[in-house]
């Protein structure tokens, strides 16, 4: 397996169509191995050209584990991530003929950071795989000949998003504010609640993390956007919302 060692470190693999397709979802193996690196967060990206910005990011996505599981698509332990808009529906992007990337980056900062599955039994596909730990795009080393297991899923066909866990838009079940915060978040839930709550930066750093609570304090946070995941232990299902802190 490949790990990008930094916050914020991609990989990128190429790709070439011959004629305009749509693509509708990326793949990858996740191996299990290193500790568990379900809580980390990782982006999606799609590039036409690794010198311009992506045509296509799925920011703060969570590892899942389907080499462990019953699940639908455990086929070699891959995992699929179907492309969304803001509002969560499917979105698949029309790529021109020509040469596109499939990018992963590290989010969370770690000492272990999440592993990609890598093939090395595929030596000469070493020519497509790119990295960029903050300088610049460069050629896999010459050290690292195999191919990265991220891959695009082109074409028609009815395709699913691998899911262990149960996601939600928080607002279905909390009431949080107030947004813009200040010095203190107020989480209001419908129902009698136990789990916990997760507040995350946006470079994917955890900033804080403790059982669920209706008052929690803010005010040692920076000023900026802040991604909040609240889990519940009883049915394992996850919650999102973004917040902005501002002073």
């Amino acid at each position: 397996n490949v790990k990008a060692q930094n916050p914020g470190t991609e990989i990128a693999v190429k790709y070439h169509l011959n004629v305009a397709d749509s693509i509708k979802a990326i793949q990858m193996h996740i191996p299990h191995v290193a500790g568990d690196a379900t809580l980390q967060l990782f982006n999606l990206k799609v590039y036409l050209d690794l010198n311009s910005e992506p045509i296509y990011t799925a920011d703060f996505q969570s590892p899942i584990y389907v080499d462990e599981f019953s699940a639908n698509d455990t086929l070699q332990g891959i995992t699929t991530y179907t492309l969304k808009d803001i509002q969560g529906h499917l979105a698949p992007i029309l790529l021109p003929p020509g040469d596109f990337y499939i990018a992963w980056q590290q989010r969370t900062e770690t000492e272990t950071p999440i592993p990609i599955g890598f093939d090395r039994n595929t030596p000469s596909a070493s020519e497509f795989n790119f990295f960029n730990a903050g300088g610049g795009w460069e050629p896999f080393p010459e050290t690292l000949q195999g191919a990265i297991v991220l891959r695009p899923v082109i074409g028609g066909g009815d395709i699913f998003t691998t899911s262990l866990q149960e996601h939600f838009n928080a607002d279905d079940a909390f009431r949080i504010y107030p947004n813009p915060a200040n010095e203190v978040l107020v989480f209001e839930s419908k129902d009698v609640f136990n789990g916990s709550i997760e507040i995350s930066d946006i470079s994917g750093r955890r900033v804080l993390d403790t059982e669920f609570m209706e008052f929690v304090p803010v005010v040692h946070l920076n000023p900026g956007l802040y991604f909040i995941r609240i889990r519940e232990w009883e049915t394992g299902r996850i919650y999102h919302k973004k917040i902005i802190i501002q002073r």
